[in-house]
């Protein structure tokens, strides 16, 4: 709204986006505010260093005046003239970046703007502001006024819930006498407080200001003051207050606020408490008479309320602290449960690998066991060939008969491969002992698979299996050469020898 009612009073002015010298700036001659909050400035002043200007100022030229400040240089136009920049808006940034030490400023100046359209355009820029006092405030109010905007403009271009009437009531408040409008720029005095003391001549202004301060009155009770006030004019306002609402001095120990009697509380825990009502025309001493038992009645009750109602709150709370730490342990047992509810899953889907690990190591066993049945009478065959065939190639002169079915070379061959053989078994029966701590899924199908065939199924796999075995080919391949014979008949010769 500020920005088009600017435009509104600047009327075709056209702004040109640039850096200014920040030593050509003058601060605006229509400045309302009187104070600024140099903590925000400097901490604005920091934020600069950091992340340079974010948001540009106002300016618009002037001509450069008669009493130049100090450290003000002014600028040359084109043409040759000298001119300086005064501020429209912008002022705790440009007082900022002086802080951060720049030497030049982002600036929006408007070309062309007559000195009645930079008055308006300060004052509605200002009158925005959140943290302006009330007094300022009206300042702007007036520049506008002077700038020629009726009231009703005024309102209109402000906005914010403005109206006419509140315009008209802070002009009023600009003609308070000058100690008073001093004073509420220093104490915490409302708009509202304020406006009630126009209502009074001038010389009574300022003591009803520091009777209203002093007994920290109300908007209500002040009017009342001020009605009593211009009800008696003979009346001093000191005896105008003892009759109102106000109450007493602010360090007094027993304050009269609202008609109700306060006097701190007795002991360390501060306070006040209500000691008696004093009606609007009674005394103080007729009012304790009347209302003095009853609100001492009144206060015990209080009291006594006051304190089940601190007791149920501490109660509540230890409640609510027990809840949490309750809720707290409770997700905590629950964390643990799924914990071991998991531990227990592990547990049983481990027992039944192991039982089917114990399983297998039997079968493994048993296997052992008729293997080494089986070469035990392998060697038994062997040594029994062996004598035969010494006592045969004694008798016959140097040659070997053939006995029991077996010639010469059949013989040669069983003793050519007796160590593969007895070499090989005892590999077989260290595998399936190694099976015990584990044996992978393709074995494990393996052997699933010879266990549940017949007796002869499971030899025939186990001999395919060892003369099949890529380790064992180069020693088959020896032993096949030493008996004079190909690899693949001396593999059908074994498992012949074998009962296959």
């Amino acid at each position: 709204m500020a920005e088009e009612m600017n435009q509104s009073v600047q009327g075709q002015s056209a702004l040109v986006f640039g850096k200014i010298p920040l030593n050509s700036i003058l601060p605006s001659r229509f400045q309302m505010r009187k104070v600024f909050d140099e903590e925000y400035i400097a901490g604005l002043a920091e934020s600069i260093k950091v992340n340079g200007l974010q948001v540009p100022i106002k300016v618009w030229r002037v001509p450069v005046p008669d009493k130049l400040p100090e450290g003000i240089v002014p600028c040359t136009a084109p043409d040759g003239s000298k001119y300086c920049n005064e501020q429209i808006y912008g002022e705790c940034r440009v007082r900022s970046a002086k802080l951060a030490g720049l030497t030049d400023i982002d600036a929006l100046t408007a070309m062309g703007m007559t000195e009645k359209q930079a008055m308006v355009a300060v004052a509605i820029e200002n009158v925005n502001r959140k943290d302006l006092h009330f007094l300022d405030e009206a300042g702007c109010f007036k520049v506008m006024l002077d700038g020629g905007l009726t009231q009703v403009e005024i309102a209109k271009a402000v906005g914010n819930g403005r109206t006419p009437n509140y315009i008209y009531q802070s002009l009023k408040i600009l003609e308070l006498a000058e100690p008073v409008k001093e004073k509420s720029r220093r104490r915490d005095f409302s708009r509202s407080n304020a406006m009630e003391l126009t209502r009074l001549p001038k010389e009574q202004q300022e003591k009803a200001f520091d009777i209203a301060i002093s007994r920290e009155m109300s908007m209500m009770e002040t009017r009342k003051l001020v009605d009593r006030m211009l009800a008696n004019p003979g009346q001093s306002a000191e005896e105008a207050a003892r009759h109102t609402a106000g109450g007493q001095a602010k360090n007094a120990k027993t304050r009269v606020v609202s008609g109700f009697k306060f006097q701190p509380k007795a002991g360390k825990g501060g306070g006040t408490e209500v000691t008696g009502f004093i009606p609007d025309g009674m005394s103080e001493a007729d009012a304790d008479k009347v209302f003095g038992e009853s609100l001492h009645n009144w206060n015990a009750e209080h009291e006594a309320k006051l304190k089940e109602a601190q007791d149920k709150k501490t109660a509540l709370e230890a409640a609510a602290k027990s809840l949490g730490d309750k809720e707290t342990a409770f997700k905590q047992a629950s964390e643990k449960i799924e914990h071991l509810e998991s531990a227990v899953k592990s547990l049983e889907k481990a027992g039944s690998d192991a039982g089917d690990k114990k399983r297998e190591v039997e079968e493994l066993k048993k296997q052992q066991k008729t293997l080494a049945d089986e070469i035990k009478e392998l060697k038994k065959t062997v040594r029994a060939t062996t004598v035969n065939r010494e006592k045969r190639k004694v008798a016959g002169g140097g040659k070997v008969k053939k006995q029991n079915g077996l010639d010469e070379q059949e013989t040669k061959t069983i003793l050519q491969t007796q160590d593969f053989v007895v070499e090989q078994i005892k590999k077989n029966m260290e595998q399936g002992q190694s099976n015990n701590n584990g044996i992978d899924g393709g074995k494990k199908d393996e052997e699933d698979k010879i266990l549940s065939g017949s007796a002869q199924d499971t030899k025939n796999a186990q001999a395919d299996k060892l003369l099949n075995d890529p380790k064992e080919q180069k020693k088959l391949e020896e032993q096949a050469q030493k008996a004079g014979m190909s690899v693949e008949d001396f593999k059908k010769h074994l498992k012949k020898l074998w009962g296959l």
